[in-house]
C-alpha cells in the first residue's frame, strides 16, 4: 500500500481528511506538523500550505511541493493574481520534487 505523508503548518488547518478517505483508499496517508522521523517508509511526502522553513530535505527523492503557476513562467510573487491578470485561458499548478538547492 503506498503511504502519503502530509506536511502542513498546523493541524488545526488542515481539513481535508474526509476528502482523502473518499478518494484515497488505496492509500495510507499520515498528516504532521514536521518532516516524519522516517521519510523512506513513505512513497511521497507533501508540503500542503507549507510556510516553515525546512532545514534538510531528506535524501529519499520523494518530497513533493506545488507552485501555483506554469513554472518558469509565473515564479515568484502573486502567480495567481498575474495568472487573473493577464488573462491566462488556463490555470496551471506545478509538482516540484524538492531538492537541497533552492530553484534545483
Amino acid at each position: 500500500m503506498n503511504r502519503i505523508f502530509f506536511l502542513v503548518n498546523r493541524l488545526a488547518e488542515f481539513d481535508f481528511e474526509e476528502f482523502l478517505s473518499k478518494h484515497m483508499q488505496e492509500c495510507l496517508f499520515t498528516i504532521g506538523e514536521s518532516m516524519p522521523l522516517h521519510p523512506e517508509e513513505f512513497r511521497l511526502i507533501v508540503l500542503w500550505s507549507y510556510r516553515k522553513i525546512l532545514r534538510e530535505i531528506p535524501p529519499t527523492g520523494n518530497v513533493i511541493l506545488f507552485h501555483s503557476s506554469a513554472l518558469p513562467v509565473g515564479k515568484g510573487w502573486a502567480p495567481i493574481y498575474h495568472a487573473i491578470a493577464d488573462g491566462y485561458d488556463f490555470y496551471t499548478i506545478t509538482g516540484v520534487f524538492a531538492a537541497p538547492e533552492v530553484d534545483s
